[in-house]
């Protein structure tokens, strides 16, 4: 057995009305009724995050607004914006707040997979004409020391611009974590340098376009949790080549 998906909920719930002339079908369904705290309340956290990672933030539910924790914990450590000097050279057309509360949260929707021993990728975007920031939910290939944009880049909506990037990184012997790699920014490059026709890395090492109208902001930020502290490190353009440790965006415990 499986937990049903978002659109199957609509299904089982009466069909879509564009496939019934007219519209939804009363369903009736004999058995004990169950208390739930929203429709989702019985889909694993994970699920119920990717439903909404490509929701503007005032259109979510306000349980996942607030950052109250997955599967219903009420003691899981809330994080929030912190202010960055650090960053100097910003994208346009979004606040610089919404961009770390993006980042933040697809910090906890890592954690909250049951998988964060692997590094993950995602991507932060606007949609021209609309407020807020969209962000992709964080995927990883397997891999404890390696990470693919491909997986977030296909979860782009048609039309984004793409305003931040993100990855993690586990705690390296001997080495300080979240520091931008050469590797790193040849990838920041591959989409903030070409902003009309942003391209990314493949498994192959080649590089492939996007394509589906996606651009770049020339100024994004990358943004990288270090898995060792908690802490989400914010970079720019003005950091760029640089191996130095950025500032970081996320207040613990807030």
């Amino acid at each position: 057995m499986r937990n049903l998906t978002a659109e199957e909920w609509v299904v089982v719930s009466g069909g879509h009305p564009s496939e019934q002339p007219g519209g939804l079908q009363e369903v009736v369904v004999n058995g004990q009724r169950h208390q739930y705290r929203d429709p989702f309340s019985g889909v694993p956290y994970w699920m119920y995050a990717s439903y909404w990672a490509h929701s503007p933030y005032n259109l979510r539910p306000e349980e996942y607004q607030n950052d109250q924790g997955g599967e219903g914990s009420d003691d899981e450590e809330q994080e929030t914006p912190r202010d960055t000097p650090c960053v100097t050279d910003k994208p346009t057309g979004v606040a610089l707040t919404d961009l770390h509360k993006a980042a933040i949260e697809l910090k906890r929707a890592e954690v909250n997979t049951g998988d964060s021993f692997y590094e993950h990728a995602g991507l932060i975007y606007r949609i021209p004409g609309e407020d807020g920031v969209r962000w992709t939910f964080p995927v990883h290939t397997g891999s404890e020391r390696g990470v693919s944009l491909a997986g977030a880049v296909a979860r782009l909506i048609p039309g984004a611009v793409i305003v931040g990037m993100y990855h993690s990184q586990p705690p390296r012997d001997g080495d300080i974590s979240s520091i931008m790699s050469p590797q790193d920014w040849t990838e920041w490059s591959n989409i903030f340098d070409n902003p009309s026709n942003p391209t990314f890395t493949v498994s192959s090492g080649l590089v492939s376009h996007m394509g589906k109208g996606i651009t770049a902001d020339p100024n994004g930020l990358s943004y990288i949790y270090d898995k060792k502290t908690g802490n989400i490190h914010v970079y720019d353009r003005s950091d760029k080549g640089s191996d130095k440790q950025q500032c970081y965006v996320n207040n613990r415990g807030g």
